[in-house]
């Protein structure tokens, strides 16, 4: 049974980063296609997958492992952001419901990070991340670079703004 559990988990890990891998390949393309028409003189409004790149987002798609996320990052060049909770945690789920799901928030940091939510206390995707990055506290965000490195994490709740300003000052660093 341990065995049938193990490559299940391992199918769903597999088709989480191809699909984390399509959608950040689709964001390239378009992106690259952006770049092309701009070089050639062509107006932005010219391109309707230009349009779509320029946009904010809406919501927040959000990897639940990290392995995955990395892998998606490092292909993506972009920085990952990992939200360490516990499911016990008050000021886990406030920080959910007030800053993570802000339109503000989730318009101005929302296309820089390759999201995800790990559980720390999960054995499958959550415990080496605790162990790797040893968290002080609950809720713990750690911004990583895309190769993985940590460069910078916010302990505790936060309200939307002072949230968007510690991520920014952490990526300027």
């Amino acid at each position: 049974m341990k065995a049938m559990n193990k490559r299940t988990t391992k199918i769903r890990s597999i088709r989480r980063v191809g699909l984390v891998m399509l959608s950040l390949l689709a964001a390239t393309l378009s992106s690259s296609l952006t770049d092309q028409l701009q070089a050639k003189g062509a107006k932005k409004t010219a391109a309707p997958a230009a349009q779509a790149q320029q946009a904010a987002p809406t919501s927040l798609t959000w990897s639940h492992d990290l392995r995955s996320a990395l892998t998606a990052a490092k292909y993506a060049r972009r920085w990952v952001l990992v939200d360490c909770y516990t499911e016990r945690c008050h000021w886990c789920k406030r920080l959910d419901a007030d800053t993570l799901s802000n339109p503000n928030v989730i318009g101005t940091l929302g296309n820089h990070f390759v999201w995800v939510k790990c559980d720390t206390d999960d054995p499958a995707t959550g415990q080496w991340v605790k162990e790797k990055y040893e968290p002080q506290g609950y809720p713990c965000i750690l911004i990583l670079d895309p190769s993985g490195r940590e460069k910078g994490r916010i302990l505790g709740y936060k309200a939307p703004g002072p949230f968007v300003n510690i991520v920014a000052n952490i990526v300027r660093q």
